[in-house]
């Protein structure tokens, strides 16, 4: 019997946690002229200069903009790692019978929840405005077209696969 919806979901969440703690681990302990370089999969992917500082503060539990802002990038940022771990590993298993189906699901799932994820972008660069804080809505903006044009490769890609199952 497969698992849940609820239990595949609380998976792809502990994945998305994972990943942004590796990155995190990553920003901080390298070499500061390479820790814009993150290491995925067989790739690179490079912060933006506010996605390495969202990494290298630590704000806790604090309950403020600076840390829903920072908290925001780094999520946005996991969410691309994410996209970009299993497009290789469904491309990797796109000819087998069944192995393919797991990443196209958790490929599935990272594009659902995206569009959550990006209503959340928009008030955070709302109130960033607000505040006077353009730099800040820029970053967001920036982040978020990174991963909406991965979101689109990532589209592209099942969607091309699709059809080769199909025909």
């Amino acid at each position: 019997m497969a698992p849940s919806a609820a239990v595949q979901n609380a998976v792809q969440e502990g994945k998305i946690h994972s990943t942004r703690e590796t990155i995190k681990h990553h920003v901080r302990s390298a070499d500061t002229k390479f820790s814009n370089l993150v290491p995925v999969k067989k790739n690179n992917m490079a912060l933006t200069p506010a996605e390495v500082e969202a990494f290298r503060v630590d704000y806790g539990s604090e309950k403020s903009f600076r840390a829903d802002y920072a908290n925001l990038l780094m999520l946005l940022v996991s969410y691309h790692a994410r996209m970009m771990i299993e497009v290789e590993d469904y491309r990797q298993k796109s000819a087998s019978a069944y192995l393919w189906k797991p990443h196209a699901d958790a490929l599935g799932y990272l594009l659902s929840t995206f569009e959550r994820l990006n209503l959340e972008s928009e008030q955070i660069r709302r109130l960033a405005r607000q505040r006077g804080l353009q730099d800040k809505a820029t970053a967001v903006e920036a982040t978020v077209e990174k991963v909406k044009k991965y979101a689109q490769t990532v589209s592209e890609t099942l969607h091309a696969t699709e059809h080769s199952f199909t025909s």
